[in-house]
């Protein structure tokens, strides 16, 4: 039987959750966005490099922006990967309305898994998206 909600997904009858679980989970989302943003610093480089006029200030300066906006991921990543575990696990919220506002389904999948498989998931090697 397929879990209907992310809460049921959690393993959730009340539609509560440890509050150390949804953090661990924003800490995955978080370093992977780092790791998107990682890639396509790559893809600037390759078309900045090819470009005619690309290395004006301007733009040197929006693709450091990219470079900072990837920083901050990963340090915001660290950080509440290291909040996560020093939460009480008395300390439940319930995230079901909070999760309607995820609207893709990556995200909505992500945020609907138990914290096992949403560990094993996040370091399985070969996964590609394509879209």
């Amino acid at each position: 039987m397929t879990p209907s909600s992310p809460v049921q997904a959690l393993g959730s009858t009340d539609g509560q959750v440890c509050l150390s679980e949804v953090i661990q989970t924003a800490a995955l989302e978080a370093r992977d966005l780092a790791g998107m943003g990682n890639r396509f610093q790559g893809l600037v480089a390759e078309l900045m490099a090819s470009s005619q006029g690309a290395h004006s200030a301007e733009r040197i300066v929006q693709a450091q922006g990219l470079d900072s906006l990837i920083q901050r991921l990963s340090a915001l990543s660290s950080f509440l990967e290291a909040l996560g575990p020093s939460l009480p696990p008395e300390w439940k919220v319930n995230p079901a309305q909070a999760s309607q506002n995820l609207t893709l389904d990556h995200s909505v999948r992500r945020f609907g898994r138990r914290a096992e498989d949403r560990i094993a998931a996040a370091t399985r090697p070969g996964d590609v998206d394509l879209f």
